[in-house]
Protein backbone atom coordinates (compact mmCIF):
# COMPACT_ATOMS: atom_id res chain seq x y z
CA UNK A 1 0.00 0.00 0.00
CA UNK A 2 1.27 3.34 -0.92
CA UNK A 3 1.62 6.74 0.95
CA UNK A 4 -1.77 7.89 -1.12
CA UNK A 5 -3.71 4.54 -0.31
CA UNK A 6 -2.87 4.78 3.47
CA UNK A 7 -4.05 8.68 2.97
CA UNK A 8 -7.54 7.56 1.70
CA UNK A 9 -7.57 4.99 4.48
CA UNK A 10 -7.47 7.29 6.85
CA UNK A 11 -9.79 10.10 5.08
CA UNK A 12 -12.71 7.18 4.78
CA UNK A 13 -12.19 6.15 8.41
CA UNK A 14 -12.19 10.11 9.61
CA UNK A 15 -15.19 10.76 7.64
CA UNK A 16 -17.18 7.74 9.15
CA UNK A 17 -16.34 8.88 12.34
CA UNK A 18 -17.56 12.34 11.99
CA UNK A 19 -20.84 11.03 10.12
CA UNK A 20 -21.16 8.82 13.43
CA UNK A 21 -20.20 11.00 15.87
CA UNK A 22 -23.64 11.95 18.15
CA UNK A 23 -22.13 12.61 21.03
CA UNK A 24 -19.87 16.26 20.42
CA UNK A 25 -20.97 19.55 19.31
CA UNK A 26 -20.89 20.65 16.26
CA UNK A 27 -17.41 22.98 17.07
CA UNK A 28 -15.39 19.43 18.46
CA UNK A 29 -16.34 17.98 15.30
CA UNK A 30 -15.44 20.62 12.68
CA UNK A 31 -12.38 20.48 14.45
CA UNK A 32 -11.76 16.75 13.23
CA UNK A 33 -12.25 17.41 10.27
CA UNK A 34 -9.64 20.39 10.29
CA UNK A 35 -7.39 17.82 11.55
CA UNK A 36 -7.80 15.68 8.67
CA UNK A 37 -7.16 18.17 6.22
CA UNK A 38 -4.32 19.27 7.70
CA UNK A 39 -2.77 15.74 7.63
CA UNK A 40 -3.49 15.72 3.51
CA UNK A 41 -1.64 18.79 3.32
CA UNK A 42 0.79 17.90 4.84
CA UNK A 43 1.39 15.02 2.97
CA UNK A 44 1.59 16.65 -0.25
CA UNK A 45 3.77 19.18 1.29
CA UNK A 46 6.54 17.03 3.16
CA UNK A 47 6.85 14.96 0.27
CA UNK A 48 4.55 12.05 1.82
CA UNK A 49 2.52 12.07 -1.32
CA UNK A 50 2.52 13.19 -4.51
CA UNK A 51 1.54 17.07 -4.06
CA UNK A 52 -0.56 16.46 -7.30
CA UNK A 53 -2.49 13.60 -5.24
CA UNK A 54 -2.60 15.40 -2.16
CA UNK A 55 -4.09 18.53 -3.85
CA UNK A 56 -7.16 16.15 -5.46
CA UNK A 57 -7.62 14.18 -1.82
CA UNK A 58 -8.04 17.31 -0.59
CA UNK A 59 -10.23 18.65 -2.53
CA UNK A 60 -12.45 15.70 -2.83
CA UNK A 61 -12.62 15.51 1.15
CA UNK A 62 -13.60 18.99 1.16
CA UNK A 63 -16.50 18.14 -0.50
CA UNK A 64 -16.82 14.89 1.59
CA UNK A 65 -16.50 16.75 5.25
CA UNK A 66 -19.23 19.35 3.64
CA UNK A 67 -21.78 16.98 2.97
CA UNK A 68 -21.06 14.38 5.98
CA UNK A 69 -23.55 16.16 8.77
CA UNK A 70 -26.06 18.26 6.90
CA UNK A 71 -27.08 19.87 9.95
CA UNK A 72 -23.55 21.07 10.98
CA UNK A 73 -22.89 24.28 8.84
CA UNK A 74 -19.18 24.34 10.58
CA UNK A 75 -18.38 21.57 8.77
CA UNK A 76 -19.66 23.31 5.52
CA UNK A 77 -17.61 26.53 6.99
CA UNK A 78 -14.28 24.79 6.76
CA UNK A 79 -14.43 22.92 4.02
CA UNK A 80 -14.96 25.67 1.44
CA UNK A 81 -12.85 28.27 2.95
CA UNK A 82 -9.91 25.66 2.50
CA UNK A 83 -11.06 24.59 -1.01
CA UNK A 84 -11.46 28.35 -1.77
CA UNK A 85 -7.79 28.43 -0.39
CA UNK A 86 -6.88 25.52 -2.77
CA UNK A 87 -8.47 26.72 -6.04
CA UNK A 88 -4.70 27.47 -7.36
CA UNK A 89 -3.40 25.19 -10.47
CA UNK A 90 0.09 24.24 -9.49
CA UNK A 91 -0.66 22.12 -6.31
CA UNK A 92 1.81 22.60 -3.96
CA UNK A 93 1.43 26.77 -3.44
CA UNK A 94 -2.10 25.77 -3.46
CA UNK A 95 -1.45 22.85 -0.33
CA UNK A 96 0.24 25.50 1.45
CA UNK A 97 -2.35 28.10 0.61
CA UNK A 98 -4.81 25.90 1.97
CA UNK A 99 -2.48 24.55 5.19
CA UNK A 100 -2.20 28.85 6.51
CA UNK A 101 -6.31 28.83 5.90
CA UNK A 102 -6.24 25.57 8.29
CA UNK A 103 -3.96 26.91 10.41
CA UNK A 104 -6.47 30.42 10.86
CA UNK A 105 -9.10 27.98 11.29
CA UNK A 106 -6.91 26.29 14.26
CA UNK A 107 -6.07 29.48 15.90
CA UNK A 108 -9.93 31.29 15.65
CA UNK A 109 -11.27 28.22 17.69
CA UNK A 110 -8.66 28.36 20.27
CA UNK A 111 -8.97 32.06 21.20
CA UNK A 112 -12.60 32.24 20.11
CA UNK A 113 -14.25 31.08 23.36
CA UNK A 114 -11.83 33.09 25.49
CA UNK A 115 -12.63 36.32 23.39
CA UNK A 116 -16.70 35.31 23.74
CA UNK A 117 -16.64 34.74 27.41
CA UNK A 118 -14.96 38.26 27.56
CA UNK A 119 -18.40 39.64 25.67
CA UNK A 120 -20.58 37.72 27.07
CA UNK A 121 -19.34 38.81 30.91
CA UNK A 122 -19.95 42.61 29.83
CA UNK A 123 -23.59 41.90 29.48
CA UNK A 124 -24.02 39.60 33.24
CA UNK A 125 -25.00 40.66 36.12
CA UNK A 126 -22.83 39.95 39.14
CA UNK A 127 -24.04 36.22 40.41
CA UNK A 128 -25.61 35.45 37.33
CA UNK A 129 -27.93 32.60 36.74
CA UNK A 130 -28.03 30.80 33.74
CA UNK A 131 -30.23 28.41 32.04
CA UNK A 132 -28.66 26.26 28.82
CA UNK A 133 -29.47 23.03 27.05
CA UNK A 134 -27.65 20.74 25.03
CA UNK A 135 -24.09 20.13 25.04
CA UNK A 136 -21.46 22.66 23.72
CA UNK A 137 -17.77 22.68 23.93
CA UNK A 138 -18.06 26.58 22.98
CA UNK A 139 -20.74 26.79 25.60
CA UNK A 140 -18.50 25.27 28.56
CA UNK A 141 -15.35 26.67 27.57
CA UNK A 142 -17.29 30.42 27.51
CA UNK A 143 -18.52 29.80 31.03
CA UNK A 144 -15.58 28.87 32.54
CA UNK A 145 -13.66 32.15 31.30
CA UNK A 146 -16.58 34.06 32.94
CA UNK A 147 -16.81 32.11 35.77
CA UNK A 148 -16.27 35.19 38.47
CA UNK A 149 -19.31 36.41 37.11
CA UNK A 150 -21.71 33.15 37.67
CA UNK A 151 -23.62 31.84 40.12
CA UNK A 152 -25.26 28.93 38.95
CA UNK A 153 -26.07 27.06 35.60
CA UNK A 154 -29.14 25.07 34.79
CA UNK A 155 -28.82 22.72 32.27
CA UNK A 156 -31.84 21.26 30.30
CA UNK A 157 -31.96 17.39 29.79
CA UNK A 158 -32.16 17.71 25.66
CA UNK A 159 -34.08 15.39 24.81
CA UNK A 160 -33.85 13.33 22.56
CA UNK A 161 -30.21 12.49 23.32
CA UNK A 162 -30.31 13.60 27.01
CA UNK A 163 -26.70 15.02 26.36
CA UNK A 164 -27.60 17.58 29.26
CA UNK A 165 -26.55 15.37 31.52
CA UNK A 166 -22.78 15.43 30.29
CA UNK A 167 -22.97 19.23 30.00
CA UNK A 168 -23.87 19.72 33.55
CA UNK A 169 -21.01 17.32 34.60
CA UNK A 170 -18.88 19.41 32.45
CA UNK A 171 -20.19 22.45 33.86
CA UNK A 172 -20.03 21.16 37.36
CA UNK A 173 -16.07 20.88 36.53
CA UNK A 174 -15.24 23.66 34.76
CA UNK A 175 -17.05 26.09 37.19
CA UNK A 176 -16.57 24.25 40.51
CA UNK A 177 -17.85 27.91 42.33
CA UNK A 178 -20.96 27.68 41.01
CA UNK A 179 -24.41 25.46 41.58
CA UNK A 180 -25.07 23.33 39.03
CA UNK A 181 -27.99 21.44 38.70
CA UNK A 182 -29.91 19.39 35.80
CA UNK A 183 -33.74 19.53 35.38
CA UNK A 184 -36.06 18.12 32.84
CA UNK A 185 -36.95 20.02 29.47
CA UNK A 186 -40.50 19.73 30.72
CA UNK A 187 -39.08 22.24 33.99
CA UNK A 188 -37.82 24.77 30.97
CA UNK A 189 -40.17 27.65 32.48
CA UNK A 190 -39.34 27.21 36.07
CA UNK A 191 -35.53 27.38 34.99
CA UNK A 192 -36.19 30.45 33.15
CA UNK A 193 -37.86 32.03 35.76
CA UNK A 194 -35.24 31.30 38.26
CA UNK A 195 -32.57 32.87 35.97
CA UNK A 196 -31.21 35.74 34.11
CA UNK A 197 -30.30 35.02 30.85
CA UNK A 198 -30.63 31.79 28.86
CA UNK A 199 -27.24 30.73 26.76
CA UNK A 200 -26.72 28.05 23.86
CA UNK A 201 -24.42 27.14 21.36
CA UNK A 202 -25.23 26.85 17.83
CA UNK A 203 -24.86 24.86 14.86
CA UNK A 204 -25.32 26.75 12.04
CA UNK A 205 -25.85 30.25 11.68
CA UNK A 206 -28.21 30.65 8.28
CA UNK A 207 -28.12 33.53 5.76
CA UNK A 208 -31.85 33.79 5.71
CA UNK A 209 -31.97 34.77 9.34
CA UNK A 210 -31.79 31.41 11.64
CA UNK A 211 -29.89 29.81 14.11
CA UNK A 212 -29.79 26.15 13.79
CA UNK A 213 -29.31 24.30 17.22
CA UNK A 214 -30.62 21.08 19.33
CA UNK A 215 -34.43 20.57 19.52
CA UNK A 216 -35.87 23.15 22.20
CA UNK A 217 -33.70 26.00 21.22
CA UNK A 218 -36.77 27.28 19.64
CA UNK A 219 -38.74 26.69 23.24
CA UNK A 220 -36.36 28.01 24.98
CA UNK A 221 -35.55 31.23 23.21
CA UNK A 222 -39.85 32.04 23.46
CA UNK A 223 -39.47 31.21 27.08
CA UNK A 224 -36.94 33.65 27.69
CA UNK A 225 -38.74 36.54 25.81
CA UNK A 226 -41.74 35.32 27.71
CA UNK A 227 -39.95 35.93 30.67
CA UNK A 228 -38.10 38.76 29.69
CA UNK A 229 -34.24 37.57 29.84
CA UNK A 230 -32.04 37.64 27.23
CA UNK A 231 -31.12 34.81 25.34
CA UNK A 232 -27.44 34.54 24.24
CA UNK A 233 -26.36 32.19 21.44
CA UNK A 234 -22.38 32.27 21.12
CA UNK A 235 -21.14 31.55 17.95
CA UNK A 236 -17.36 31.42 16.22
CA UNK A 237 -17.39 32.49 12.98
CA UNK A 238 -16.82 29.14 11.63
CA UNK A 239 -20.63 28.43 12.54
CA UNK A 240 -21.78 31.12 9.52
CA UNK A 241 -22.52 28.33 6.70
CA UNK A 242 -22.02 29.64 2.79
CA UNK A 243 -24.73 31.53 1.90
CA UNK A 244 -25.75 28.54 -0.58
CA UNK A 245 -25.81 25.80 1.73
CA UNK A 246 -29.08 24.01 2.48
CA UNK A 247 -29.17 22.98 5.64
CA UNK A 248 -31.55 19.77 6.03
CA UNK A 249 -32.69 18.34 9.57
CA UNK A 250 -31.30 15.45 10.99
CA UNK A 251 -32.93 12.56 12.18
CA UNK A 252 -31.69 9.87 14.65
CA UNK A 253 -32.72 6.62 15.95
CA UNK A 254 -36.43 6.74 16.53
CA UNK A 255 -35.35 4.29 19.86
CA UNK A 256 -33.77 7.33 21.44
CA UNK A 257 -37.36 8.29 21.91
CA UNK A 258 -39.63 4.80 21.60
CA UNK A 259 -37.34 2.15 22.97
CA UNK A 260 -39.84 -0.25 21.73
CA UNK A 261 -41.82 -0.02 18.37
CA UNK A 262 -45.31 1.15 18.87
CA UNK A 263 -47.86 -0.60 16.14
CA UNK A 264 -49.06 2.09 13.79
CA UNK A 265 -46.93 4.89 15.16
CA UNK A 266 -44.47 6.46 13.47
CA UNK A 267 -41.44 7.72 15.96
CA UNK A 268 -39.21 10.98 14.60
CA UNK A 269 -36.49 11.30 16.59
CA UNK A 270 -35.79 15.09 15.18
CA UNK A 271 -32.74 16.54 17.00
CA UNK A 272 -32.03 19.99 15.06
CA UNK A 273 -34.04 23.22 14.45
CA UNK A 274 -34.20 26.68 13.10
CA UNK A 275 -34.25 29.24 15.41
CA UNK A 276 -35.01 33.37 14.41
CA UNK A 277 -32.33 35.21 15.19
CA UNK A 278 -34.84 38.21 16.00
CA UNK A 279 -35.28 35.93 19.10
CA UNK A 280 -31.78 35.50 20.11
CA UNK A 281 -29.06 37.99 20.47
CA UNK A 282 -25.07 36.28 18.59
CA UNK A 283 -22.24 36.34 20.51
CA UNK A 284 -18.89 36.26 18.49
CA UNK A 285 -15.27 36.96 19.08
CA UNK A 286 -15.49 40.68 18.33
CA UNK A 287 -18.71 40.98 19.76
CA UNK A 288 -22.59 41.19 18.90
CA UNK A 289 -22.99 39.36 15.31
CA UNK A 290 -25.24 40.80 13.25
CA UNK A 291 -27.83 39.27 11.02
CA UNK A 292 -25.74 41.63 8.11
CA UNK A 293 -22.80 40.35 8.83
CA UNK A 294 -23.97 36.66 9.58
CA UNK A 295 -25.33 37.52 5.44
CA UNK A 296 -22.17 38.84 4.38
CA UNK A 297 -20.02 36.23 5.93
CA UNK A 298 -22.06 33.65 4.54
CA UNK A 299 -21.37 35.25 0.94
CA UNK A 300 -17.90 35.12 0.96
CA UNK A 301 -18.56 31.14 1.68
CA UNK A 302 -19.77 30.73 -1.75
CA UNK A 303 -17.41 29.14 -5.04
CA UNK A 304 -16.28 31.20 -7.63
Amino acid sequence: MNASDDLRHHIASEIAAIRGDHERGASAIAQRAVRLLRAICRAGISGDAPAADALALLRETCDQVEGARPSMAPLAHVARRVALAAGGDDALPALQAAQSTIDALITEAQVAPEHIGARLMERLPEHARIVTLSRSATVTRVLQSAAEHIAAVTCLESRPGGEGADAAREIAAALPHARARLVADAAMSLAVAEADCAVAGVDALLAEGYAVNKTGTHPLALAAQAAHIPMYVLAERAKIAPADWQWQPERFDPALIAPNPIPGVTVEAVVFERVPLALVTVIGPGGITTPDEIRRIAHELIAR
